[in-house]
């Protein structure tokens, strides 16, 4: 073969390389069926999720009334909202007042400048209101301030056991109570996903506060509607 072949010669091109569009259109609707598979079990495992995370986040404020109950030597307790889906952190107060809604952030601030009076200068007056002060200060960050569950989530019904017995509501408020030695009362805050999975966070009296998984047969057994969760499933 001489040089001049060698220059003249066209190189060959591999026809192999690449992809043609049919074989693209074919990869692209193979994976649009995967995720067509996948996006249930994805969903059931999101809710969960949440489901779990709402679970720990209401043991957390459970046990903090529990701790500063002790720490300060007076009564706190976790007021539950089931109609505005809301719980929060409250002193012995809102029990005294005898309205729970006062316990509530903006609630509270308007109570205590509306209960405050020219009088309380007095050295008397004055130390109690230091007191109260202090001791509204080592929970003032949390103290009547509402949380909710996360999305998709609802707070089903809450079983309690005060001094009329054991009920269990589904609307309205009530609480869970610790006492200044840290034990608490026989109840239960039960929540549910949209995808039908429930769990529930037990307090016994004892002040032990733990989380775990039920089923809806349980909770109808109770007395307590789950058909509004099925309706919230078949709306998604």
């Amino acid at each position: 073969m001489t040089l001049i072949s060698l220059i003249g010669r066209r190189p060959e091109h591999n026809s192999s390389k690449g992809f043609t569009l049919i074989e693209v259109t074919i990869v692209l609707a193979l994976i649009m069926i995967l995720i067509g598979i996948a996006s249930p079990s994805l969903k059931r495992v999101t809710e969960t999720s949440k489901l779990k995370s709402t679970a720990r986040m209401i043991r957390s404020l459970l046990a903090y009334a529990k701790d500063v109950a002790i720490t300060e030597g007076t009564d706190y307790l976790v007021v539950f909202d089931l109609d505005n889906q809301m719980f929060w952190l409250a002193d012995r107060s809102a029990l005294d007042q005898g309205d729970l809604s006062l316990s509530l952030a903006g609630a509270l601030t308007l109570a205590t400048t509306t209960a405050q009076s020219p009088s309380s200068t007095s050295t008397t007056a004055g130390s109690t209101e230091s007191s109260t002060s202090e001791s509204i200060s080592r929970t003032s960050m949390i103290l009547g301030v509402p949380q909710r569950p996360h999305e998709n989530v609802v707070i089903l019904a809450v079983e309690t056991n005060h001094e009329t017995g054991r009920q269990v509501i589904t609307g309205g408020m009530d609480y869970i109570p610790f006492s200044m030695l840290g034990t608490s009362e026989n109840s239960a805050i039960y929540l549910a996903s949209v995808t039908g999975r429930y769990m529930a966070v037990r307090v016994k009296r004892s002040g032990i506060i733990g989380v775990e998984q039920i089923s809806e047969e349980e909770l109808q057994q109770m007395g307590v509607d789950t058909s509004m969760i099925s309706g919230m499933g078949s709306e998604r």
